[in-house]
């Protein structure tokens, strides 16, 4: 849609905005609809919203994806699905449902501030949520951080809320995240990543690991398969990497991911090392708290990398983009690394020509230049230092 008609749709939603009834309440709408990865590191913020404002409800907006890992969170009293996706027409018409949403859902819980947490991924659809929710405070990030989306928006995001904060600075999400809470005058000094699993998790993550071989073993989830290509490391690489690792220190493996390709990795993997085959066999969950009776981790940039981070594990995640890229929004590890550090992410020193604004294959690229051997020694070191 030209530009200027998407400027005027926006302002036409900041009219209808002003005739939503207010109900009473002082609720607080968090929208988190983002990839799994990017949701692990909103999760000290929700655990950091409900014990600063203990007496208010906490309404969170989600994706379907990311739905299984929040609902068993304590934090949350009311948790929604926002799934509507149009293919044409595409802004008139989520304007159309965006409101329809906030009426059936969000007009009644009497909400008072409203929570977009993006500093890279601001999507116009949680900025119309936000406005549609009839919070009189709505906070978030602004668009410019994101020089694509901002061109694309010209100013439209941003007019959707009261308060919008500027660059945080070369910081990780997980801050980025609490540095909103900091400014709601909450206390931001937690940064350790809470994840919400419930007993029927941990049993089917225990039946799962009944599967694997006994002994004096170390377990590593090995994780082949990303949700973008280009950021998919060859199958044939970790191959090797786990080979020389069963060789020498005698590890046991455990494939995890879900989707078809996940399960392609899996089966060409299994031709040549074995191991425990549990992609497309866990929810969120289940692969959580599977996750936690693991030693290691292997994979690429996804959201199961936050989440064995966050179970505290050691290990190598393997990132696409050059370690000169300058753009936040581009380079995912320096904004996006496993959070605490014990996973080390390795990243290609230089992006290749054609890809210095960020890696634009659709194939994998610049990620070519992680080789095996610098994965090999790097797991080494992490084997050796645990000891």
């Amino acid at each position: 849609m030209n530009r200027y008609l998407e400027y005027m749709y926006l302002a036409f939603a900041r009219q209808k905005a002003k005739n939503i009834p207010k109900e009473p309440g002082d609720a607080i709408l968090l929208i988190c609809r983002h990839p799994l990865g990017d949701t692990v590191t909103e999760l000290p913020l929700i655990r950091g919203l409900e014990e600063t404002f203990p007496e208010r409800r906490l309404v969170v907006v989600c994706d379907k994806l990311n739905y299984n890992m929040l609902e068993a969170s304590p934090c949350i009293d009311k948790l929604l699905v926002y799934e509507h996706r149009a293919e044409k027409s595409y802004f008139k018409t989520n304007l159309k449902r965006s409101y329809a949403f906030a009426k059936e859902h969000l007009h009644q819980e009497g909400i008072t501030l409203a929570i977009a947490p993006s500093t890279s991924m601001p999507a116009l659809i949680d900025a119309q949520l936000a406005l549609f929710s009839g919070a009189a405070e709505r906070v978030t990030y602004t668009e410019t951080l994101n020089e694509r989306l901002h061109h694309e928006y010209m100013g439209g995001y941003d007019a959707c809320f009261t308060k919008v904060l500027q660059d945080p600075g070369p910081i990780h999400e997980v801050e980025a995240n609490l540095a909103i809470l900091s400014d709601l005058g909450g206390d931001a000094s937690n940064q350790e990543v809470p994840l919400w699993i419930t007993d029927e998790d941990e049993a089917r993550a225990e039946e799962l690991f009944q599967e694997l071989p006994k002994g004096d073993t170390r377990y590593i989830a090995v994780n082949m398969s990303t949700s973008i290509r280009s950021k998919d490391w060859p199958v044939e690489r970790y191959i090797g990497v786990c080979k020389r690792l069963r060789e020498r220190y005698g590890v046991t493996c455990l494939l995890i991911g879900a989707g078809d390709t996940a399960e392609a990795c899996a089966k060409t993997f299994l031709r040549s090392v074995p191991a425990g085959n549990f992609v497309n066999r866990t929810t969120v969950r289940e692969l959580i708290a599977l996750l936690g009776r693991c030693d290691f981790y292997l994979g690429g940039d996804t959201g199961p990398t936050h989440m064995a981070a966050a179970c505290g594990l050691r290990g190598v995640a393997i990132y696409k983009m050059g370690r000169d890229i300058k753009s936040r929004t581009e380079n995912f590890a320096a904004r996006l690394y496993p959070w605490g550090r014990r996973i080390a992410p390795l990243q290609p020193e230089h992006a290749l020509p054609g890809c210095e604004a960020g890696c634009c294959h659709k194939e994998p690229h610049c990620i070519m230049q992680v080789t095996e051997d610098t994965v090999f020694e790097e797991m080494c070191r992490q084997l050796e230092e645990s000891r």
